[in-house]
């Protein structure tokens, strides 16, 4: 498991470094971005609920100015417990399903040629239903 946790972990970080490389050209600026993401585990993994989609998010953002930008973002994740034996004998199964839906403001600072650092927050709505 420690194998594939830090196998995991060294090709993340070579897709984020391939990507930080192929996002620093300057030849065409563009206002629009899109970004997608897969969650490598269950949002409840730590309560023995395994099953279920990884959690999954959109994001939509536009540059105000060079240093201001507002984006949308959605979040969804589902995750169906283990059967579970109450006191009364009966088996049963428990499903979450969790969304999020927020507008997210971000302000970006360049602190060199290449490296940009970045701040900001997010007003949204959660809703979960289990």
């Amino acid at each position: 498991m420690k194998r594939l946790l830090a196998a995991l972990l060294l090709v993340g970080a070579l897709t984020n470094t391939n990507s930080v490389f192929a996002q620093s050209s300057k030849s065409t600026p563009s206002r629009i971005s899109l970004s997608a993401g897969v969650g490598l585990f269950p949002t409840y993994y730590k309560s023995d609920e395994n099953k279920g989609i990884l959690p999954l998010n959109f994001k939509v953002g536009y540059d105000i100015s060079k240093a201001f930008s507002l984006g949308l973002m959605f979040g969804y994740s589902s995750s169906k417990s283990n059967s579970d034996i109450f006191g009364e004998g009966g088996s049963t199964y428990i499903t979450n399903r969790t969304k999020v839906l927020g507008l997210r403001a971000e302000f970006h600072k360049e602190f060199g040629d290449k490296v940009i650092g970045y701040g900001g927050s997010m007003v949204g709505l959660y809703n979960t239903k289990v």
